[in-house]
């Protein structure tokens, strides 16, 4: 159900105060777990106003995950709160640009905590008054722990009206992954190579198992470049169930997204990830033509260091 009142947002103003608090090295990720866990209790108000049931949490078994993945994550639901932020008749709030560093816990927990913030905001939209009930403090709680808490607010928002992820939302990540590797490219003096032909009639599936030679490629690269060193190594997801959709898709390329900016810090390259204005009109074949330009540029990469270019 969706109502219509304007608020004024301040998820943004309290994100860049976050951001510029020195990062505290005593966050841990049980801290941000118990932040998201809190955020799902209190989407779970949201839904009762709608007479709503709220989904059990999911069971889906994760390999590890870095911080810097959660936090790409965390990004995905901020944007997906704007939506019903938009719905309701609130001024969507900007997603601030991804820094060139080696993320922490306590970078994580600053997004998280923007969406908390973002979301209080509908509150009285929904008639829901004061905060709710923090979650329990699960000590031992692992990035991959907070990943799934992550992927289960996504799971709230959807049942609130937020509309699943399209091929638009994906060709937008595809797009920052190849324009930031050709960003490498530059910087290790190789242009980018030209853009493949077109293709047609690809499917997600298609386009996941582009994703994941790309992958396979990105891990070459870190393997045999000694310039290059990625914390925890090129992360080689979980195969997600069939049919794969948009959003499986989407979940693989933030992955290497987040790996890629890995790349950047590695190299000093401080430009950050701006995301790019939604494209309309989007079909997983183009999304699957934008992975393969990233795959080229990888292998121009790779070229290079076994003295091919």
């Amino acid at each position: 159900m969706v109502r219509l009142r304007g608020t004024p947002g301040t998820a943004g103003l309290l994100l860049l105060l976050l951001w510029a608090t020195p990062v505290q090295a005593q966050t841990k990720p049980a801290d941000v777990l118990q932040a998201v866990e809190t955020i799902t209790q209190d989407l779970a108000r949201f839904q009762a106003a709608d007479l709503l049931t709220a989904k059990p949490a999911s069971d889906r078994s994760l390999k590890p995950r870095r911080p810097r993945h959660v936090l790409q994550q965390a990004r995905q639901v901020f944007l997906d709160l704007q939506q019903l932020r938009s719905l309701n008749g609130q001024a969507a709030e900007p997603l601030a640009p991804l820094l060139v560093e080696e993320t922490s816990p306590a970078q994580v927990k600053a997004q998280v905590d923007a969406i908390a913030a973002s979301l209080a905001a509908l509150r009285p939209v929904y008639g829901i008054a004061g905060d709710p009930q923090a979650a329990a403090h699960k000590a031992g709680a692992k990035p991959q722990d907070v990943y799934a808490a992550l992927l289960d607010v996504q799971g709230a928002l959807r049942t609130l009206g937020v509309p699943t992820i399209v091929p638009n939302d994906v060709l937008r990540v595809a797009m920052m992954v190849r324009d930031n590797l050709h960003q490498v490219l530059r910087a290790r003096g190789v242009e980018p190579p030209a853009l493949g032909a077109p293709s047609s009639g690809r499917k997600p599936g298609d386009v996941f198992q582009a994703g994941l030679e790309l992958i396979a490629r990105l891990a070459r690269l870190v393997e045999q470049d000694g310039g290059i060193e990625v914390a925890g190594g090129i992360l080689v997801p979980e195969t997600p169930p069939t049919p794969i959709t948009p959003g499986h898709v989407i979940e693989l390329l933030q992955g290497i997204l987040a790996d890629v900016n890995s790349i950047k810090f590695a190299l000093a390259l401080k430009e950050p990830l701006h995301l790019l204005p939604p494209p309309a009109g989007a079909t997983p074949s183009q999304v699957f033509d934008v992975v393969s330009d990233a795959t080229r540029a990888t292998d121009a990469l790779i070229a290079r260091l076994d003295g091919g270019a």
